[in-house]
């Protein structure tokens, strides 16, 4: 499709936990999920594996709203362009803690994150490839 190969939120409150996300594919944006308008999305305790999007945000991509990531491991997401795990744009705010990244890539820019507007803060976050 083309946003959110598993999951698209554009309003209200996703709150996961203790997911697996492995091998979700998107045409375009969000290889597993895709967040606009007002949704707020919280991921805790969860893995992100071989995810991946023809354009942006191997694993999730976010142009508005707020997204939470903690304790979690992406591994061997990859987008075509930018950001090979999360791609932020617009008014997307996005926090990453305690979180693992290994082996992503992206064809231009971003191997685990891209982001072109909006608010990024990382804290206590390995990245490798």
């Amino acid at each position: 499709g083309e946003g959110g190969g598993s999951i698209y939120a554009a309003a209200g409150n996703v709150t996961l936990s203790d997911s697996v996300f492995s091998d979700c594919r998107s045409d375009a944006f969000g290889g597993a999920l895709a967040v606009s308008g007002s949704a707020a999305l919280s991921i805790s305790r969860s893995n992100f594996m071989g995810n991946a999007a023809g354009e942006a945000g191997g694993s999730i991509h976010a142009t508005a709203g707020e997204v939470f990531l903690e304790d979690s491991v992406f591994s061997s997401c990859s987008a075509v362009k930018l950001g090979g795990v999360i791609a932020v744009s617009g008014s997307a705010r996005l926090s990453i803690s305690r979180s693992d990244f290994t082996g992503n890539n992206a064809g231009v820019e971003g191997g685990a994150v891209h982001a072109t507007a909006g608010e990024v803060t990382l804290a206590d976050s390995v990245f490798s490839s």
